[in-house]
């Protein structure tokens, strides 16, 4: 919670977050913020996760500080969505929901976190404070979640927004995100229902960073291409994999990994990103904002 407000009182109210259940049963199971993380830097033990906790459980546990010492400060637990949806509504904020699941060991978890999350949003009234993350096409997600919805999908359809990953790993050849793309186009109204597409430039010379041509039509890039089609001409959002830049990050066990800044994928160099044709802006999420105001004001 101290996050969201943080970035609220900065000028943002457009708040991506990490969605994950909770367990152990499912008739218990809540949707919280964040992701299947070890509970050790929650102080719980090392190889729990947020799966393996009820609701009840998992609200009594306190995030960490720099120092490791746990913080009790008011906002700094792990709040269930319900809690973030309620102060969405209040604050006129957006929240652009990122299912996380724990691998492939569980079958359907995605379509349920989606579907327990428009729920909750459905509950509370929420709806318009709701833009989901989504790597299907729009009829195989209506397929996976209609079962786990509280009611016909048409009580929820075109009052929240989605943000489709159109091309979610490099072996995404131009064919088959076009016609994804083109696919939750035409179900969505003509992208009124789309807040943005989630594209992927991998590298300079990656397809969907180059000049194309679709029927006909010439194309600076993929971001070209969604620009054109949708009617605000906006709606394309490239996220890094890793937002920390070629220094490498922390899984979710906390060890040290390097991705995002091979010579096939550069995805994790912001400055990168923002070169390509029609890059805008660039917002970066870094707990070290004072190495990157460096390099771009005083790099030398």
């Amino acid at each position: 919670m101290a996050a969201a407000k943080a970035a609220l009182n900065a000028g943002h109210r457009i708040i991506e977050i990490d969605a994950a259940l909770t367990g152990p049963s499912n008739s218990m199971r809540k949707v919280f913020l964040g992701h299947y993380f070890s509970m050790s830097a929650a102080g719980g033990p090392a190889k729990t996760t947020p799966h393996h906790l009820t609701p009840a459980e998992l609200v009594k546990f306190k995030m960490r500080k720099r120092d490791q010492s746990l913080s009790f400060d008011e906002d700094d637990h792990l709040p269930l969505l319900s809690e973030l949806l309620t102060w969405a509504m209040e604050n006129q904020v957006l929240l652009m929901i990122d299912p996380k699941t724990p691998g492939s060991t569980l079958a359907h978890e995605h379509d349920r976190i989606i579907a327990y999350s428009l729920n909750e949003a459905r509950t509370l009234g929420a709806l318009a404070n709701v833009a989901i993350k989504n790597v299907n096409r729009h009829n195989w997600t209506l397929i996976g979640i209609k079962p786990y919805l509280d009611g016909p999908f048409s009580d929820y359809d075109g009052q929240f927004l989605w943000s489709p990953i159109v091309n979610k790993s490099m072996a995404f050849e131009k064919d088959e995100t076009l016609a994804s793309i083109n696919s939750w186009h035409k179900a969505t109204q003509n992208s009124k229902q789309v807040i943005t597409y989630e594209t992927s430039l991998y590298n300079p010379t990656f397809w969907a960073a180059t000049p194309f041509v679709e029927q006909g039509k010439n194309y600076l890039n993929l971001i070209d291409y969604v620009k054109q089609l949708t009617p605000l001409g906006k709606r394309s959002a490239v996220w890094s994999i890793d937002p920390v830049g070629d220094k490498g990050t922390l899984d979710r066990e906390y060890r040290w990994k390097f991705s995002g800044n091979s010579d096939k994928d550069k995805r994790g160099n912001p400055f990168r990103n923002i070169s390509y044709e029609l890059g805008r802006h660039v917002v970066i999420n870094t707990d070290r904002p004072d190495w990157y105001e460096q390099m771009v004001v005083n790099p030398y």
